[in-house]
């Protein structure tokens, strides 16, 4: 299958030195998938991927034409970009059957909207890591009937990954509430918000820190008799009290000083896997995205 990456950042390329993680390098180290074509606007990124790829690289989408038609598709550009690279490429009738894009894919409602009607008959994955670690679904969806989230880094780039989470597992929420907290206080245009989500037998209280400077992602499910904590690292706790939301005000919830990473997640190899080999269950990973941003927009709004 031949493929195309547009963006060669961090998580399309890496950093000059091509990352095990990133886009480029879960196709090339797939022999089902052939390099087609590249696309960096970056000068001094553009002009180091031409030296190793040679004509395989363009600078800019409107250079791609029919001859270079691809399988499947990674773009990989900040958000606000998105949506006019899709309707280029559109327009060019350049849109494979299958694409990967990366979250949020836009930050704005009505541009997710547009997004979603252009690749209504495409099979799109957005690589969320979580929901295609088949170990970590299988712990949270038998026991536990609760979920408190510490997290922060903005609700749009880090919290929706538990978000989508949460409605991929138990669909759209009966209940949106948000928490006043003294924790979210922010100048940043992604605020981590504080909120209560209620599901048909799940509930979720989300708590934003925006206050904290080092990377914080932790779940904690609660159970009848036990509480299984997954953190993305830390050794040293902190204890808070939360007085902020009713019925929280004794819950203790443990804050690392420092963080590490939880496991090391690739979804990209998941899903570049299961395309090849065909053998894949298809989810409408945009609508997805539209839903958690429909309740990132009322939090918004309240």
């Amino acid at each position: 299958m031949k493929f195309g990456v547009i963006g060669l950042g961090k998580i399309g390329y890496g950093n000059r030195i091509k990352t095990n993680s990133s886009h480029f390098a879960n196709y090339i180290n797939n022999k089902n998938y052939s390099l087609e074509f590249l696309v960096e606007r970056n000068v001094s990124k553009y002009l180091f991927l031409k030296k190793k790829f040679k004509n395989k690289v363009y600078k800019n989408i409107k250079y791609l034409n029919e001859k270079n038609k691809v399988d499947i598709l990674s773009i990989c550009v900040p958000p606000e970009q998105s949506l006019n690279i899709i309707k280029t490429l559109n327009k060019k009738k350049l849109l494979p059957k299958y694409l990967i894009l990366e979250k949020p894919i836009s930050n704005k409602l009505d541009e997710i909207i547009q997004i979603k009607k252009i690749l209504k008959n495409k099979i799109v994955f957005i690589n969320l890591q979580r929901i295609f670690d088949k170990n970590f679904l299988n712990l949270v969806e038998k026991n536990y009937k609760s979920l408190i989230l510490s997290y922060n880094g903005g609700l749009i780039n880090n919290g929706i990954h538990a978000l989508s989470l949460l409605i991929y597992l138990h669909g759209y929420p009966k209940k949106i509430e948000k928490i006043n907290s003294n924790l979210n206080k922010t100048k940043n245009k992604d605020t981590s918000y504080s909120f209560l989500l209620k599901f048909n037998n799940f509930e979720a209280v989300f708590l934003g820190y925006d206050n904290l400077k080092f990377n914080k992602f932790d779940f904690e499910f609660i159970g009848r008799n036990n509480v299984l904590l997954l953190r993305t690292g830390g050794t040293k706790n902190i204890i808070e009290k939360i007085t902020k939301y009713p019925g929280l005000q004794n819950y203790k919830i443990n804050v690392p000083k420092s963080i590490k990473k939880f496991r090391n997640i690739n979804g990209l190899k998941y899903i570049l896997k299961s395309i090849s080999s065909g053998k894949f269950i298809y989810y409408n990973y945009v609508n997805l995205m539209y839903e958690s941003h429909k309740i990132i927009k009322k939090l918004k709004n309240v």
